[in-house]
């Protein structure tokens, strides 16, 4: 399964009724894999039904968050709606997205058919299997994980510490992610502290950097 990512993109949030509405997939430009996605890349997945299109967050099959209540196409994106579930990590994912810690979104797909134009591929049938709420930078294909792609400096680290810092400060959350947000805090401390090696370093802490 391969992953894209789409920044900025939340449309709306209803809180009172538990729904989100993003933007998951931009139609007709050169993204950053180099790629373009047709118009018509995912109209089989819509004819199939949402039944099995599963709403995650950070690509974690663990981490459920809500159900797929739409999926569609507007102004040259591909859209969904989900329900956000009533259990923690759902009532987590509401407040990130009222705070403004979730801003991209990504999805899971296989590709089904293609075409060369320009030597630009062009993705004309796709079938999806997910979309992600991302509580960081965007991912891409190789690294699909939160803060991967980004951390390459002592600044990117300490703009991450500063994020997690302003979550903790958001007493709504759950005793679970408070705790995570901690935990990611120590471990960027110590990276700043010995001077680590960051990229490699973080390659052996890919769960830690979940939420």
């Amino acid at each position: 399964m391969e992953i894209k990512t789409l920044s900025h993109e939340v449309k709306d949030v209803d809180e009172s009724k538990g729904l989100v509405k993003a933007y998951f997939s931009k139609f007709g430009n050169v993204d950053s894999y180099k790629e373009i996605t047709a118009e018509s890349a995912f109209n089989k997945s819509m004819l199939e039904g949402i039944g099995r299109i599963k709403h995650f967050k950070n690509h974690d099959k663990n981490i459920a968050i809500g159900k797929i209540q739409e999926i569609g196409k507007e102004d040259g994106h591909a859209y969904f709606v989900s329900k956000l579930s009533q259990n923690t990590a759902g009532k987590d994912a509401m407040i990130e997205y009222k705070d403004g810690l979730i801003t991209e979104h990504s999805y899971g797909y296989d590709v089904i058919n293609h075409m060369m134009k320009d030597n630009i591929k062009v993705l004309t049938e796709v079938k999806l299997w997910e979309v992600s709420s991302l509580t960081g930078w965007g991912a891409n294909s190789e690294t699909p994980m939160v803060w991967m792609k980004s951390l390459q400096t002592e600044d990117d680290i300490v703009k991450a510490i500063e994020m997690l810092e302003k979550a903790i400060s958001i007493t709504a959350f759950s005793d679970e992610y408070i705790l995570k947000c901690y935990e990611k805090i120590t471990f960027f401390n110590d990276l700043l502290r010995v001077k680590l090696p960051i990229k490699e370093d973080l390659t052996k802490f890919k769960s830690l950097l979940k939420f």
